[in-house]
This record gives C-alpha cells, sequence and structure tokens, in this order.
C-alpha cells in the first residue's frame, strides 16, 4: 500500500517522539494521530487518552475503546513496547492482523516491562543505540526533533553561563555526579548560574533550555545504573536550539553513534570528571560557542523531523 494512502496510529507517546512523528507526518501526507493509556504530566499534545489502570473492570472498558479506535487505522506505530497486561494489542495484533511496529525507547526494554508480544511486531526499532543489544533485529532510528527548533535565532554565550540539568529520574541521569561537579566549579569561584528542573510541561522545559549555554543530560555509569554511555531526547532538544549537550558517551556507544557527534562528553562518569569537561567550556568563550554551532549541524543532520518521517515511512511501506 502507498505510504500517502495510510492511516497510522501511534500508541503511546514517550518523551512527546509520538507528537512530533505525527506533526511531521500530517505535513508530509501521512494521516496520522497519537492515542496514549499513560498519564501525559508533560502535556503533550495528543489525539486519544484512554486511561488504563491494572486489570479493573474500566480498564478492560478502555482496552476494548483502544481496538474501537485503532480499527480504523492501517498501522500501529507502539511505543514502549507492549507489557503483559496489553490484551488490547495481543487482539490486535494476533487476531486482527493489524500491521504492529514495535518501538522501543529505553526502560521498557532495560527494566523488560515492554518486552512481551515481541513476536508480534512485523518490524522492531530502537531509539537509543544500546537497546540493539536487547533487539538484534531492530533497526536504529534516532528521535526526532521539532523543525521549530532550528529556527530560535542563535545566541551566543555571554555574561555569566547558564547550566541547566532536568533529570526524569535523578539515579538515572546521574543527578548526585552532577550537583557534585557543580559544586567543585563554584569552589573553584567560576561564575555560573546553575538550574535543576524536574516534572514541568514540554513547552516549560523548552523555555528553560532557551535561557540556558550549557545543559546536562545523562551523566550514566554503567556499573551503578546497568545503563550504557548515550544521550537522550534532552541533548537532542538543547543542540537543536544551539545549546551545548553534555552526556557522557562510553566507548562502546560512542562507536555506534557518527564520529563527529555534536554531545560534549567527560572522560569519566564522574564529578570530577564532569567538572573538568565543564570548566573547558566555562572558560573558553570561543570553544564553548564553536560547540554550540557543531551540535546545531549535528541535530540538524541526524535528527531532522523530515528525514527520519521517511525512515518510517519505508518501514510503513514494507509491513502494511
Amino acid at each position: 500500500m502507498s505510504v500517502w494512502a495510510l492511516r497510522v496510529l501511534h500508541i503511546e507517546n514517550p518523551a512527546g517522539v509520538a507528537s512530533e512523528l505525527r506533526d511531521a507526518q500530517r505535513r508530509s501526507g501521512v494521516d496520522s494521530d497519537v492515542l496514549v493509556t499513560w498519564p501525559n504530566p508533560m502535556k503533550f499534545p495528543v489525539d486519544h487518552e484512554v486511561p488504563l489502570k491494572g486489570m479493573t473492570l474500566t480498564s478492560l472498558k478502555g482496552m476494548k475503546e483502544v481496538i474501537r479506535i485503532s480499527s480504523g487505522y492501517d498501522v500501529l506505530h507502539v511505543h514502549t513496547g507492549i507489557n503483559w497486561k496489553r490484551a488490547d494489542l495481543v487482539w490486535l495484533g494476533a487476531i486482527r492482523k493489524r500491521p504492529i511496529l514495535l518501538h522501543y525507547h529505553g526502560s521498557e526494554t532495560r527494566l523488560g516491562y515492554g518486552a512481551y508480544y515481541s513476536s508480534l511486531g512485523d518490524a522492531k526499532v530502537v531509539a537509543t543505540p544500546d537497546l540493539l543489544d536487547w533487539w538484534e533485529d531492530a533497526e536504529y532510528v534516532p528521535n526526532p526533533v521539532k523543525d521549530e527548533l532550528f529556527n530560535v535565532p542563535f545566541s551566543p554565550p555571554s555574561g555569566t553561563i547558564k547550566i541547566l540539568h532536568m533529570p526524569t529520574d535523578r539515579t538515572i541521569k546521574g543527578t548526585d555526579k552532577v550537583l557534585e561537579a557543580i559544586s567543585l566549579l563554584k569552589k573553584d569561584g567560576l561564575a555560573i548560574e546553575f538550574t535543576v528542573l524536574e516534572h514541568v510541561p514540554h513547552d516549560e522545559a523548552i523555555s528553560a533550555i532557551r535561557r540556558s549555554d550549557i545543559v546536562i543530560d545523562w551523566i550514566s555509569d554503567r556499573s551503578v545504573t546497568g545503563i550504557a554511555g548515550i544521550y537522550g531526547k534532552t541533548s537532542i532538544e538543547a543542540m537543536a536550539l544551539g545549546k551545548v549537550a553534555v552526556a557522557f558517551i562510553d566507548d562502546e556507544m560512542r562507536q555506534r553513534y557518527p564520529k563527529d557527534i555534536g554531545v560534549v562528553s567527560p572522560a569519566e562518569p564522574t564529578a570530577l570528571s564532569l567538572a573538568e569537561c565543564l570548566k573547558g567550556l566555562i572558560t573558553d568563550a570561543d570553544r564553548l560557542t564553536t560547540v554550540m554551532r557543531k551540535g546545531r549541524e549535528y541535530a540538524l543532520r541526524e535528527h531532522n523531523q523530515n528525514k527520519i518521517v521517511q525512515t518510517f515511512e519505508r518501514i510503513y511501506s514494507a509491513i502494511a
């Protein structure tokens, strides 16, 4: 079936990725919507909200509603995999034979709660390269970023350097190391303005990134968290807005990213190494500006919304 004739339903919306794909797909002529069954605290725009919680009667009715809505679409793009309770998705895949693309984003794979019924996927993709260790038959498709972020005028650093950290999970994101690194910088007498922002609507998060110069994302020590050194959606949005994204990228993951990766990585996932990395940026305005521009160019090339939509159109055409 031609992708232009397809109706695509995204199910679940981690980090707003489904909403961004939907918007870009609509611009390209694909009929695309987003349905969520999880809470939406960051207020990402969606088309259908069907709350499911546990195996209650209300949830069973909700699953019936998901089946009803999904029946009007040609491809189901299921984000965060399928957990064991999702009888609705099992019915749609196994009985209704709806083509399903399973899109794995992170915790559902690393913790295992979304790794059930993977055989129902007609194709699989992963949002970060470490997930290929679990899904060897998947394709790595980087997360997209909104085109309009690239339209924000570039603003080189001036005055006190502003550093932002926005953890969704303090343990996983290494917030303890971030706080210790900032303390070390202040003891060295460096003039910085540091902000920790948590659990806010997405629009507020974007505004905070725009006001910052450096955004610290994951500082993940695999020996502690079990998670490889990667970068996330926050880094992508920071680079798109012309800010420096800092995240620890380990040697194994560095081989899976493009060689000219736009994220700045400390040498080790430690507070001291992070402090040294930040100091090298804060004390060299020319380098800071250069890295800002490089990151934006990298995000435009590797996380371009339209380029990524074309990748998904190819996958949809193959399974529909």
